[in-house]
């Protein structure tokens, strides 16, 4: 008995049925009372109670152990060796019971059809069979004895019992076969349905590490009895199919292999494609996949099954189900594969989601400490360069260039990182033949994830090649004060932007647009704040900041410069014979006639008044008394335009500073200057006074 291998067997029916013996023996005894004749005999039933009372006993003992799991050395045989023993013990109590009660025309042998009937779902049917062959041989045997005491030839009827007997071992094996298929059918299922229902806890508990899905796979190839589980993942944005995992003997060489190419047939492709699962029942003779592929697995059978999940029931990939030789699927088993995908799908999605809100989080901060940090420089020569460092790192591109429209129509590159000045010239020209030129149009954006595989390039691929970066996006900038503008970013390997990453640069471009905006303003109002509103020359407060700059330059350098302090001879009267509208008249006429005499490199600003400043920048003494005499020629020579035809020219008086040789901070140039300015005027029309004394 150690080789027989128990199914299932339920030790509370077990006992059950054992206390069901009691009624047996009752039977047993109460028939055998009624029928026997010869009081010889009915002695013979004592010892017989006895020893099935022990019977019971026995074996209720025994189940009682098995419940608590304590069978020990003594039932080595096992739960169904006990089961065995005790058929045995059953049967011989049966064949007794039909000679005492009458042997061939006792009832007794029913109980054989009632007892096997019980034992079916318990012991295998060959071991059955070995029990209704007991049965046989020892029915035969009371037959036997009651033909040779009764001396009646019974040959014949002998002949018939035996053949119903055989036909009832048969018909118990057949019926038992058919039971226990059914028993292991549903224990099976039951094992299915629990595989299933811990599947759909792990879906539901919170785990989001990927390795996970290894273990789902091996639990998978268990549940579906596969030789090998793989799971795959589709890549919206790259049209890509991924490696998500596989069971354990083959997830390393799984994760290994490299993406295939678009155009190559895949299981997945095909499941996406058809919107089903596919089943091929040998790979090499399947359309659902290339024979390359197929090659590079050991799997010659394989169901595969697509997942879709949230949000709005996408793609997510497939499992593939692989056996290593060919074969059928059965019904069964493309059910149970539908119903592990549909929990696979749950898992796969919810962790998906998790990922993309976590990587959108994980953007949107950095996204936001990017645009806090540009927020806070406003100048334009430094904030351009911060959006393109901080855009290139964002979605950590190699490359990185900012164009803006300018008035007349082209797009000029403000800022660039990693890109040759002659691709950038070469763009300039041609940026509308970009794929992404003329989203500006529709404030959109545009992505090319490999710059061989899109057909968009054509028209600048010469640029492409010679600067080598693999993929690019675009995205549009719309900053007010310009008509249009664009940020772009380049990838020296292929890269395929996520719906995140996408979502995440239109709104930092949005951002950057409103920042290059403020800017815009800033710069103005700052230029506002250091202009004078009537002559638009710079004004006393521009004049310091630009003296600080020159005293600070000409420290670092060892230069001079010069400071020209300048007021008009005769403007009050002008201003109390015509007006003071026509005193701003003249004063604007001045300040042109000024700005034309000078050099582009010097700095002229409105003082007050009638009064002007000159910084001449890495200038000393001879070249300040040349200009300083220049501008007296030109003003005298400068025609006032009056009320009335009057025609007036000007004088101007002028004191000269050079630093650091007659002052040492910007307080004592101007001081120093405007007082060498006083006592010009007190010398005359037109003086100039260039020292103490």
């Amino acid at each position: 008995m150690a080789d027989l291998k128990p199914v299932s067997f339920s030790i509370h029916n077990l006992q059950r049925f054992n206390r069901l013996r009691w009624l047996f023996l009752g039977v047993f005894l109460l028939t055998s009372w009624l029928v026997l004749q010869d009081m010889s005999r009915v002695f013979l039933l004592i010892p017989l109670t006895v020893l099935g009372m022990a019977s019971i006993l026995f074996f209720g003992w025994a189940y009682e152990r098995f419940a608590h799991g304590k069978s020990g050395p003594l039932f080595r045989h096992g739960l169904e060796g006990l089961v065995f023993w005790q058929a045995v013990v059953d049967i011989v109590y049966i064949t007794v019971g039909t000679a005492l009660t009458g042997g061939p025309f006792s009832l007794f042998p029913l109980v054989y059809l009632l007892y096997f009937g019980a034992l079916e779902t318990y012991l295998r049917p060959i071991v059955l069979l070995g029990l209704n062959g007991l049965a046989i041989v020892l029915y035969l045997g009371v037959i036997q004895v009651w033909v040779m005491e009764s001396g009646q030839a019974e040959g014949h009827f002998l002949s018939l019992v035996l053949l119903a007997l055989v036909l009832n071992a048969i018909l118990v094996a057949w019926r038992s076969r058919q039971l226990r298929a059914q028993q292991r059918e549903t224990e099976h299922e039951n094992n299915f349905l629990t595989h299933l229902n811990m599947l759909s806890r792990t879906a539901i508990a919170d785990v989001n590490d990927k390795s996970a899905f290894v273990n789902l796979a091996d639990e998978i190839k268990a549940m579906l009895g596969a030789d090998n589980i793989y799971i795959t993942r589709w890549d919206e944005e790259s049209e890509q199919v991924l490696s998500l995992a596989a069971d354990s003997a083959a997830h390393k060489v799984y994760m290994d292999m490299a993406p295939s190419p678009r155009y190559e047939n895949t299981f997945t492709r095909s499941v996406k494609r058809l919107g089903r699962l596919v089943v091929a029942e040998n790979t090499f003779c399947s359309p659902y996949v290339s024979p390359k592929v197929a090659s590079h697995f050991q799997s010659r059978a394989v169901l595969a099954v697509p997942m879709f999940g949230e949000p709005e029931n996408r793609f997510l990939g497939a499992l593939l189900v692989s056996f290593r030789e060919p074969r059928y699927f059965s019904s069964q088993e493309i059910v149970r594969a539908r119903q592990v995908t549909d929990i696979l799908s749950l898992l796969v999605s919810r962790t998906w989601l998790y990922e993309e809100v976590t990587h959108r989080a994980e953007l949107l901060e950095k996204m936001a400490g990017q645009v806090t940090s540009l927020v806070s420089d406003l100048k334009r020569t430094t904030l351009l360069p911060s959006i393109v460092e901080s855009a290139r790192s964002l979605l950590q591109a190699q490359r990185a260039a900012l164009h803006l429209q300018q008035p007349g129509g082209e797009m000029k590159c403000e800022y660039s990182v990693g890109l040759s000045e002659e691709f950038l010239e070469q763009l300039t020209i041609r940026f509308n033949q970009l794929a992404g030129g003329k989203l500006l149009q529709n404030r959109d954006y545009v992505i090319i994830p490999d710059v061989t595989q899109d057909s968009r390039t054509n028209p600048v691929q010469d640029l492409i090649y010679g600067e080598k970066f693999r993929a690019y996006a675009v995205f549009s900038l719309s900053p007010e004060y310009q008509e249009k503008g664009a940020l772009s970013l380049y990838w020296d390997q292929p890269y395929a932007v996520s719906a995140d990453e996408i979502a995440v640069a239109r709104l930092f471009s949005e951002r950057a647009s409103a920042i290059i905006r403020s800017a815009h303003v800033y710069a103005r109002a700052t230029e506002e704040a250091l202009t004078d509103i009537l002559t638009d020359l710079p004004n006393r407060r521009h004049l310091d900041r630009r003296i600080q700059e020159e005293m600070e330059r000409a420290s670092r350098y060892g230069h001079t410069f010069a400071l020209l302090m300048i007021d008009l001879d005769g403007f009050k009267g002008i201003n109390d014979t015509f007006g003071h509208p026509i005193g701003d008249s003249v004063l604007k006429q001045v300040a042109v006639s000024l700005r034309r005499t000078l050099r582009a490199s010097d700095f002229l600003a409105r003082y007050g008044g009638d009064e002007f400043s000159i910084i001449l920048p890495e200038a000393g003494l001879e070249r300040a008394l040349h200009v300083a005499e220049k501008l007296r020629l030109s003003m005298t020579s400068t025609r006032l335009h009056l009320p009335h035809q009057t025609q007036r020219y000007l004088s101007a008086c002028m004191g000269v500073a050079i630093y650091p040789k007659d002052c040492s901070d910007a307080g004592q140039v101007i001081a120093c200057a405007d007082a060498r300015l006083y006592r010009a005027k007190r010398s005359g029309s037109g003086s100039i006074i260039y020292k103490d004394g």
